[in-house]
């Protein structure tokens, strides 16, 4: 689906996407080197620009607090996140990692 230039997942597929993200997000290993990665997954399988968005960011800093990883979204520059998550969006897995 597509609002704008935001791709959001089918319907079909928003379970699978946030099912897969619960699943990595609970292997520390994982999470520790591909915590973009799951963010990812996270956002594409929430198909609104705002609302539910805070609530992925809350359910990400948990699975990221599980793995032993903190995230400092205060030193986070803003326009880099997006720009990350919109490629990791756009071909999940392919990013590097968030920036900070």
């Amino acid at each position: 689906m597509k609002k704008g230039a935001i791709f959001f997942a089918h319907p079909d597929d928003i379970r699978k996407a946030i099912d897969y993200a619960l699943e990595k997000g609970q292997d520390k290993a994982f999470m520790a080197e591909k915590a973009g990665e799951v963010m990812g997954y996270l956002a594409y399988g929430h198909p609104f620009l705002d609302g539910n968005g805070r609530t992925i960011m809350l359910v990400h800093a948990e699975l990221a607090r599980r793995a032993g990883i903190g995230i400092d979204w205060s030193a986070t520059d803003k326009d880099k996140y997006l720009a990350a998550l919109t490629e990791e969006l756009e071909e999940p897995g392919k990013a590097s990692s968030m920036p900070t």
